[in-house]
């Protein structure tokens, strides 16, 4: 169950950024070999921050209002 949240906590962390390459750098899949099979140029990619949408609806308890959660 642990292993679950942490794989799905991990994703969803990832998921909320935007990532790129480093400027003018392309993906390289070459392989260095060894006991573990490991890239021979490690990836590089920069996390940008995605804005989220901040305009989600609070519905109230009775369903009669609907107020934005955040300002």
């Amino acid at each position: 169950m642990a292993e679950r949240i942490v794989m799905y906590s991990l994703a969803t962390f990832l998921h909320s950024f935007n990532w790129e390459l480093l400027h003018g750098s392309k993906i390289d899949l070459s392989e260095k070999f060894g006991i573990v099979m490991k890239k021979k140029i490690p990836l590089v990619a920069i996390p940008t921050s995605s804005k989220p949408n901040l305009t989600w609806q609070c519905t109230s308890l009775l369903g009669q209002h609907s107020q934005p959660c955040y300002k």
